[in-house]
């Protein structure tokens, strides 16, 4: 988890409970880049925190027809 806590991770595991989150996904997570692949800074640190915990995400693209 690169020494980082995700609270909803740390919410998501009594749910789970007695299974592990990673067999038991109760969270998905979805993280947005926008064309043209750019990553804003806090979803870089959210797709670190949430990373390696076995749940389901989606990555999508937004892209921009005709912007520059």
């Amino acid at each position: 988890m690169h020494g980082r806590r995700c609270a909803i991770i740390e919410m998501s595991r009594p749910i789970a409970d007695p299974q592990p989150l990673r067999e038991r996904p109760v969270v998905s997570f979805g993280f947005t880049v926008v064309s043209p692949l750019h990553w804003t800074e806090p979803g870089l640190e959210m797709f670190l925190q949430t990373s390696g915990h076995g749940v389901p995400m989606m990555i999508n693209s937004e892209p921009t027809a005709g912007a520059a």
